[in-house]
């Protein structure tokens, strides 16, 4: 555990035994103007009142520069909850009707072990080296603006249980729309983007775009480790999108389309790739790329995992490769 994930279970710890069991405290991601997150204490209070939802990361550099006192962060804290209209911090209110939140209810995936802590208070249920973990997303004037965890206290006050949960996920997530690019098509945007910002004509860019997928694939067909086809698979909003692996029928489908088995390379919570098995596909070398990752991001916000998995069509299962 990092010295900031200590922090944010501290100040959690802190916050709660401060407002009392009656409010109910999570994490969350919040959505900025342009596009961008920061992780958040969504507080959800019973009464007819204003909570805000406080940055963690910016609490950190506060509780750094009063040389780790926990004391005057607290201070802080209770002046921003007293005043809470008169800060810069976004606003969150009652606890949500569960009847208003129940089409968005989502499911997401965390690494079990580095969130062992933190899982012990939330909805979750054990998948792999993985934890399945509940969510709902909060909308703002008609835009998606946090995901929140869904806390076992939460559940109980909806009178909610574990597998009423899941399953309301899993029928959400039949209706969620998901994505799935091929390597040289998000290539193929992320150039464009660069080339539009650059000044380019149209032109220009469709003639430097094509070039350089064209080189791309030609180094992909030299290469004696890498299969022709890797996919990138999400969801629209590309948060907790890795549990898309998890939703009837994606894998199975995009078995049925390459005539093979999946390999599943857990590029970060908010993504996968997935990576047909065949002649050309060598396992040892996906193995050691994922390997690699971990030693370089485990330590990372959106991390996930240091193993390579393998969806076995046949029998409609992921295991560890």
């Amino acid at each position: 555990m990092t010295n900031y994930e200590r922090f944010r279970e501290m100040l959690k710890k802190r916050i709660q035994e401060f407002l009392g069991p009656e409010v109910v405290i999570e994490y969350s991601d919040i959505m900025k103007n342009n596009g961008s997150y920061y992780e958040g204490l969504y507080m959800m209070g019973l009464e007819d009142r204003m909570l805000p939802i406080l940055n963690i990361r910016d609490y950190y550099h506060y509780y750094l520069e009063r040389d780790k006192d926990m004391d005057d962060v607290m201070e802080r804290v209770r002046e921003e909850l007293s005043y809470p209209e008169s800060t810069d911090n976004d606003l969150a209110g009652l606890v949500p009707p569960f009847a208003e939140v129940k089409e968005n209810i989502r499911y997401g995936l965390v690494n079990y072990e580095a969130n062992r802590q933190r899982l012990k208070g939330l909805v979750h249920r054990r998948f792999l080296d993985l934890a399945v973990i509940v969510y709902f997303v909060v909308y703002k004037e008609g835009q998606p603006f946090a995901t929140v965890l869904v806390p076992k206290t939460l559940a109980e006050l909806w009178q909610m249980d574990s597998p009423s949960l899941f399953g309301l996920a899993e029928k959400n997530a039949r209706k969620e729309k998901i994505l799935i690019l091929s390597v040289p098509q998000i290539l193929e945007i992320s150039l464009t983007d660069a080339f539009r910002s650059a000044g380019n004509s149209p032109e220009e860019i469709r003639e430097k775009v094509d070039a350089a997928v064209e080189r791309f694939e030609r180094k992909m067909e030299a290469s004696s480790h890498f299969p022709q086809r890797i996919f990138l698979l999400t969801n629209p909003s590309h948060c907790y999108g890795a549990a898309c692996i998890l939703y009837p029928g994606v894998l199975h489908a995009l078995a049925r389309q390459e005539k093979a088995d999946m390999y599943i390379f857990p590029s970060s919570i908010n993504s996968v790739l997935i990576i047909p098995v065949g002649d050309k596909t060598d396992g040892e070398f996906l193995k050691e790329r994922v390997a690699e990752m971990d030693r370089v991001e485990r330590r990372e916000k959106d991390w996930l995992s240091g193993k390579l998995y393998r969806y076995i069509a046949e029998r409609d299962v992921i295991v560890e490769a």
